[in-house]
């Protein structure tokens, strides 16, 4: 696979041993004349020799992907929040507001047990407010619980 040397005498030819499964590649570049363009660049990317125009190409399209990522991600980051906030709205405006209708009713109703139960004479009737009475601070204390994880 080796080349004539160049006439201006700026490189020098040389002669390389590959590995089975590139050395197939190598020649296929080579019959199409791109063999000693291709490794150029290769060595140039890797190991940083080139000139200083390809290296600010390089830096240049770096940056511009970096500043196209950051972009992408604040546009996520626009979204989710613009999802958070639309779900708090909804939260605030739909649930909230029957979360409190809700343990107006349950206190109500409670009272109404509390009154219920000083007026009970019979043993079998104050049991049965008490338990009433339990059941409906049970309610009160889960519907005060969801009220504050929406805050």
């Amino acid at each position: 696979m080796g080349r004539k040397a160049d006439p201006k005498g700026k490189d020098r030819p040389r002669t390389i041993v590959l590995a089975g499964d590139v050395a197939e590649i190598a020649q296929k570049l080579a019959d199409k004349g791109e063999l000693s363009r291709t490794l150029s660049e290769l060595l140039r990317f890797n190991y940083g020799f080139g000139d200083a125009l390809d290296e600010k190409k390089r830096e240049l399209e770096a940056a511009h992907e970096q500043r196209i990522n950051l972009q992408r991600l604040e546009e996520s980051l626009a979204l989710e929040i613009d999802d958070l906030e639309s779900t708090i709205l909804k939260q605030n405006s739909t649930i909230k507001p029957n979360l409190e209708k809700r343990k107006a009713i349950l206190l109500q109703r409670r009272a109404d047990v509390g009154v219920k139960l000083n007026r009970a004479f019979a043993k079998q009737d104050e049991t049965k407010y008490i338990i009433q009475a339990r059941n409906l601070d049970e309610l009160i204390n889960e519907v005060n619980q969801e009220l504050e994880e929406l805050n």
